[in-house]
């Protein structure tokens, strides 16, 4: 599995924080390790649909990013106004495996860095 975790992010830019920063990706476990409504999840591009407008400007997309933009904290309006797929927490039918994934990529990060801080 492959995580976009913010707090990398976070920690080398300064001015960026879950307050002002969002992840937008197709697949909602990328966003696991993140704090809970920094993410916004539609569906996968399917390149056979003639019809697909998701991007246009004018569309229900840039209208929601715009409105989010415009808002004083990016947590707050996600939460309030949810779009496109749903954040995977203790809600979803199969968090008994998500939660799993997230305790042993701790798991490993943590014998990673005791293993090489103590060369």
């Amino acid at each position: 599995m492959f995580f976009k975790d913010l707090s990398k992010l976070f920690k080398y830019f300064k001015g960026f924080s879950a307050s002002n920063t969002i992840l937008i990706d197709d697949e909602p476990y990328k966003a696991l390790l993140n704090t809970d409504n920094t993410g916004v999840f539609p569906m996968s591009y399917d390149p056979t649909d003639k019809n697909d407008d998701f991007l246009d400007p004018e569309g229900e997309f840039c209208s929601y990013l715009d409105d989010l933009a415009s808002s004083s904290d990016v947590q707050d309006y996600i939460k309030e106004h949810s779009f496109g797929q749903p954040m995977i927490d203790s809600s979803h039918p199969d968090w008994s495996f998500y939660s799993k994934v997230i305790k042993d990529y701790y798991l490993a990060y943590v014998c990673y860095l005791f293993f090489f801080c103590h060369l």
